[in-house]
């Protein structure tokens, strides 16, 4: 007997009802562009099922939710417009989970009991507001047996999202995407991620407290953005190698504590930060070689360029309550600069 073990269903537009029953040897199913596709019946019979991707299926009315599926790894959907839930509390062999800009998915249960995930995304899932992550069954952190497997946790644009349970659990998390969840007001504790190598917290309006970054000297790179609400930064003096500071419309940010000391920095870049007055004395920071300084309205005083050897890109540009403007040889000076800074990195990276 004749048994089917992978089916790929690709544009085929003029499908409304799909039915796997018969298939029940499938490994992997993908759907794709299928735009009028109504229902997809029989996924429950598929027990040995390990790879499900459906891609842009706008009208699947029996897709509401996905529940079963014992032996399936791998689970994807893109913009799936109809699916609500995920009830994944069967799928013990998960180790894949995207759900990629589905706008009506507000729950995903079972996550917790997830103990193979290695990689979480739902960005762009903005109905989303709480999300458990899996629990350790052991005290002991170091034993990796022991340990969860997530590497990579993507939310980015869940705008609703309040909370991740259990996140302070991911022992080996490398990179770590909050961008757009405009509803969190302080950053998670961040206590045991040794190996988080990637983290962006940008266009966050709510974010307030960023302290716990303190516990991460080894970061190459700050770059924060659109924090409207954030105060106050940690003391820069810790991190040792810190090569590029980019900070853009943080509009409650009054000053930078222990950027005098961060003498390895290279480029400095603040943007639209429209409360701080004056810089630290950057006179220690003798391998910095641009300073971008654009549209910090009330700045009144840069203090110790003239001491930069490297120093070779000097940005003012609308800074119109500075007092003196620096006279430096060798450095080319920009007044009246109307481009926008772009770094090449748009997230915070650790060495």
């Amino acid at each position: 007997t004749f048994k089917l073990e992978n089916l790929e269903v690709t544009f085929c537009e003029s499908i409304e009802i799909l039915d796997v029953s018969p298939f029940i040897h499938l490994r992997t199913l993908s759907v794709d562009f299928c735009w009028n596709l109504l229902e997809v019946r029989g996924l429950d019979k598929l027990k040995y099922l390990e790879s499900l991707i459906v891609v842009n299926v706008k009208c699947c009315e029996n897709l509401v939710e996905i529940q079963g599926l014992d032996c399936l790894e791998k689970l994807s959907i893109y913009r799936c417009a109809s699916i609500e839930r995920l009830d994944l509390s069967k799928s013990r062999s998960m180790k894949i989970l995207d759900a990629i800009e589905c706008a009506k998915l507000a729950e995903i249960q079972g996550v917790d009991r997830l103990e193979s995930l290695e990689r979480l995304s739902i960005s762009g899932c903005a109905s989303i507001e709480r999300l458990n992550l899996p629990k350790s069954d052991s005290p002991r952190i170091l034993d990796v047996a022991d340990c969860k497997n997530l590497r990579i946790l993507d939310v980015a644009d869940c705008k609703n999202l309040i909370q991740i349970q259990g996140l302070d659990r991911l022992e080996f998390l490398e990179e770590l995407n909050l961008y757009g969840c405009t509803s969190f007001e302080r950053l998670p504790n961040l206590c045991c991620f040794d190996y988080l190598k990637s983290l962006n917290i940008n266009d966050r309006d709510k974010l307030q407290d960023i302290q716990s970054l303190e516990r991460f000297p080894s970061r190459k790179s700050l770059f924060i953005e659109g924090c409207k609400s954030l105060a106050k930064l940690p003391n820069l003096s810790s991190f040792h190698g810190l090569r590029e500071l980019f900070l853009s419309n943080c509009h409650e940010l009054r000053e930078i504590p222990g950027l005098e000391e961060s003498i390895s920095l290279e480029r400095i870049t603040i943007s639209g930060c429209s409360l701080i007055e004056i810089l630290p004395d950057l006179s220690s920071s003798t391998r910095l070689m641009s300073l971008i300084v654009q549209n910090c309205e009330k700045l009144i005083e840069l203090r110790g360029l003239e001491k930069l050897e490297q120093l070779v890109e000097l940005d003012i540009s609308e800074c119109k309550s500075l007092k003196t403007i620096p006279e430096l040889s060798g450095t080319q000076l920009y007044q009246n600069y109307e481009k926008k800074p772009s770094p090449l990195i748009r997230r915070i990276e650790f060495g």
